[in-house]
């Protein structure tokens, strides 16, 4: 009989211990759910920063596909410049002509400006429509803007001078494509916060 009542009483003390607090689980769930929405984003944001990253950084990256990425990117660009007249060859990475050279390179390649822009639209308190469409135009104009830049920098460097083709290629083109990021970030934002409002009020 006192075996049977200490098994009772074990069951009792267990599920009091169970019910006595929350799990950790529920406290980190808790936790979440009290942050302020900034904290909340800017957190999501850099964990989804922190991954492109680490995967952009990666072996079988810089092996497997970005080199191919690259060679895509040039032979478009020297595709592009072919029909602005301009007699050039793709090899590999590197778009050649009469008088310029130009490889197409890591940040070259738009990927980051890109990453920044899929975070910042992931990240932010929207429905699942309203992310897919920000990313489909937002993604797209980077895509497009990012290739036609190629022509343009060639024509800075065969045309121009070769310091102006580095102003264009590193600060100008830095500085111009986050910028834009930046742009459609924010458009999306508003049109996602203005259609927001208009429900509410029932317009």
């Amino acid at each position: 009989m006192a075996s049977k009542k200490n098994k009772n009483s074990k069951r009792h003390s267990k599920k009091r211990g169970t019910a006595s607090g929350p799990t950790l689980r529920s406290r980190l769930k808790t936790y979440w759910r009290n942050q302020s929405v900034s904290l909340r984003f800017l957190g999501v944001f850099a964990l989804m920063i922190g991954a492109f990253y680490a995967f952009y950084y990666s072996d079988f990256n810089l092996t497997h596909i970005h080199p191919h990425l690259l060679n895509g990117q040039a032979n478009i660009g020297a595709f592009l410049l072919g029909i602005m007249g301009q007699p050039v060859t793709a090899i590999g990475e590197t778009i050649s002509g009469d008088t310029f050279r130009m490889s197409v390179s890591g940040g070259c390649d738009g990927l980051e400006v890109t990453a920044l822009l899929v975070a910042g639209i992931l990240a932010f308190p929207s429905s699942w429509p309203e992310k897919g469409r920000g990313l489909l135009y937002g993604v797209g104009v980077l895509t497009i803007l990012n290739i036609l830049r190629l022509p343009m920098l060639y024509f800075a460097g065969a045309k121009g001078s070769q310091a102006l083709f580095e102003l264009l290629h590193v600060q100008g083109g830095f500085v111009i494509f986050i910028s834009i990021t930046m742009l459609i970030w924010g458009y999306w934002v508003i049109k996602v916060l203005n259609q927001r409002r208009a429900m509410v009020n029932g317009e």
